[in-house]
């Protein structure tokens, strides 16, 4: 696993349920409270937390990039069930493509459960496509079209006004498939399904360094793995991730 951490990171992840055990026998700075109730909260979001999934950095990425860069953007097609509802509750008219959708159509939602290669979408419909951790799924099954990532990037093209808003996210790291799940992307790779289509403008790259989503230089996240090193049991607990901000050509 990649390690960027800090310091203080470090001696955070070394803490262990013994340490955390001593702290409350001998007992902890400060008053009772913080000894036992500060004490294990400290030790859980710290030394004990688990892996938490990519959403948590996702979502609020996206968030601030709509906010900042789509100003005067009111249609959006979004691929993958992510923000669907709040965003079309924000007034944002939403063309929601997954096929295993949970959302139904509503104010300002339409939906298509499909696969993307099979929507309807409107050309130069949308002011912007958000697309969070769902293009690397696209045709890895599949033996005829095993480049459904790069086919879902000219669909999006299409459906996007020329100068349309893109918010991607992927899991990132030493390119490879993992067998009929997902695709994991470095820069060379992600960059290939974007660039015939879309001018990228901002590329973030985060890694798990055991504690929380950390911004780190490419180089580094692109050497992150899965959880546990074992991509075929933990599907989906990739280590690194890439989010991009583009405009269409």
């Amino acid at each position: 696993m990649t390690s960027v951490l800090s310091p203080l990171e470090k001696r955070l992840v070394a803490l262990d349920k013994k340490t955390f055990y001593r702290w409350l026998r001998q007992g902890m700075p400060g008053s009772a409270f913080l000894r036992y109730a500060g004490g294990y909260i400290f030790w859980f979001l710290y030394a004990g937390r688990p892996y938490v999934g990519t959403r948590v950095a996702e979502i609020p990425w996206v968030m601030k990039r709509l906010k900042e860069h789509g100003a005067g953007k009111r249609t959006l097609l979004i691929v993958g069930d992510v923000l669907t509802k709040k965003l079309a509750g924000m007034g944002y008219g939403v063309d929601l493509v997954d096929m295993d959708a949970e959302a139904s159509a509503g104010k300002n939602l339409r939906v298509q459960k499909l696969d993307i290669r099979e929507a309807k979408l409107p050309a130069a419909g949308s002011d912007a496509a958000i697309a969070i951790s769902t293009v690397e799924h696209i045709g890895v099954q599949d033996i005829e079209f095993p480049d459904g990532d790069r086919l879902a990037m000219g669909i999006i093209h299409r459906a996007l006004k020329p100068g349309g808003l893109l918010l991607l996210t992927v899991p990132f790291g030493k390119a490879h498939v993992v067998k009929g799940f997902t695709r994991v992307y470095d820069r060379q790779s992600l960059l290939k399904i974007l660039s015939e289509y879309f001018t990228v403008e901002e590329e973030t790259y985060r890694v798990w360094n055991g504690i929380r989503w950390k911004r780190a230089p490419v180089a580094a996240v692109e050497t992150a793995g899965f959880l546990r090193n074992d991509p075929e049991k933990y599907k989906g607990q990739n280590l690194g991730l890439a989010m991009v901000m583009a405009k269409n050509k």
